[in-house]
């Protein structure tokens, strides 16, 4: 079953109905995204039969096939019954899919080498365990999770997220193996934030090598075919926001900073009218206005509005009636700088977005060359 689009504009996007899942999954987890599947621990408050059953703890289902399908955890991982919910997390590092397992003071990670799902082979091995007891009294007790986030350092440095119950603050570590101590918190009280789903090179790892944006981001704009290298002036990245409110609070920005992430300036507007699409394109408007103010001649902008970017790209953008003016404006505005590229990259944190977008909604339009007292860059 196809479901158009509810915006007003004839857009070739469409939502489908693939039907039901056969599991409930768990409440608060992030899918894994890992051999063209997304990859989900299957609830065991809503299935507490399976709690014994090794083979019916992930759930899967391949993008490309559309069709479900159940990978068993490691054989070690025995009894759930010991464990709550938060104490199985799913995660992708290093291309695999990575299943952190808690139960006391151990914490294990897993790794699953062998991934043969038509075959209905999955080997997993244990690559990492560590003692949670090391951690400084203040960050232990019965109320929190972990979540492995990242391993740096061919694995000498891991990144490890403790998530407070109840909403009430997650703190960030480090764990070093060779001293087997954690350092941290390197971060704290913090309530919200997301971590990237996706896996494209950032722009400072772009200026570092000296390569160009068409050759690494899939659907770029180029106005040059200069190597970043040989710009004269700096590379700026405006990355757009846009916070569409059920009834009538629409709000949209941008957020500047140079190619190493750092605060340069910020900048939201308030509108009364409008609906996603429109409020998406003037968010990206207004990225490129905000950077001229700014007198930025090379610019990197980022939008987590796909269709847009990809009409932008192509100049395909016969199906949003009703936006020629802005989108002419957008075009225009591109021209005009030394170097642009304009591309579709969800890795914007969300806190950073929701804390813009909704201070300018709420409250009043700002611009600011200073980060503000309440902004928080995630």
């Amino acid at each position: 079953m196809t479901q158009d689009s509810p915006s007003s504009y004839a857009s070739p996007f469409a939502w489908r109905h693939i039907g039901n899942s056969p599991y409930h999954v768990e409440h608060g987890h992030s899918p894994a995204f890992v051999d063209g599947a997304l990859h989900w621990v299957i609830s065991r408050s809503r299935h507490p039969e399976l709690m014994d059953d090794i083979e019916q703890t992930i759930l899967a289902i391949n993008v490309e096939t559309e069709e479900f399908s159940l990978i068993p955890r490691p054989i070690e991982c025995l009894d759930l019954s010991i464990t709550r919910r938060g104490d199985l997390r799913l995660v992708e590092l290093r291309g695999l899919l990575c299943l952190s397992f808690v139960a006391g003071d151990k914490f294990d990670i897993w790794m699953l080498r062998d991934y043969q799902s038509q075959n209905h082979i999955f080997k997993w091995v244990k690559e990492y365990s560590f003692d949670l007891s090391t951690i400084d009294n203040p960050y232990r007790h019965s109320h929190r999770f972990y979540a492995l986030r990242d391993i740096q350092d061919d694995g000498n440095k891991f990144l490890i997220d403790l998530i407070m119950m109840w909403h009430t603050g997650s703190f960030m570590f480090y764990y070093h193996p060779q001293t087997a101590n954690f350092r941290g918190p390197i971060c704290k009280n913090i309530s919200f934030f997301s971590f990237y789903t996706e896996s494209l090179r950032s722009l400072r790892h772009v200026l570092q090598k000296g390569f160009k944006f068409d050759q690494i981001i899939e659907g770029t704009l180029s106005q040059s075919q200069v190597p970043l290298l040989e710009l004269e002036s700096p590379i700026y990245v405006v990355r757009v926001f846009a916070f569409v409110h059920p009834i009538d609070q629409h709000a949209y920005g941008g957020y500047i900073t140079d190619v190493k992430g750092k605060f340069v300036a910020v900048e939201g507007k308030k509108v009364d009218v409008g609906d996603r699409i429109e409020t998406e394109a003037k968010a990206i408007l207004c990225g490129l206005e905000f950077g001229r103010r700014q007198g930025i001649q090379h610019i990197g902008l980022v939008s987590n509005a796909k269709e847009l970017v990809d009409a932008i790209i192509t100049g395909e953008t016969q199906s949003f009636h009703g936006l020629d003016k802005i989108l002419n404006m957008i075009t225009h505005l591109l021209s005009e700088f030394s170097w642009a590229q304009i591309f579709h990259d969800r890795r914007f944190s969300t806190q950073v977005g929701c804390q813009l977008a909704t201070h300018a909604s709420w409250y009043t339009n700002f611009c600011c060359n200073e980060p503000p007292k309440w902004f928080k860059d995630g």
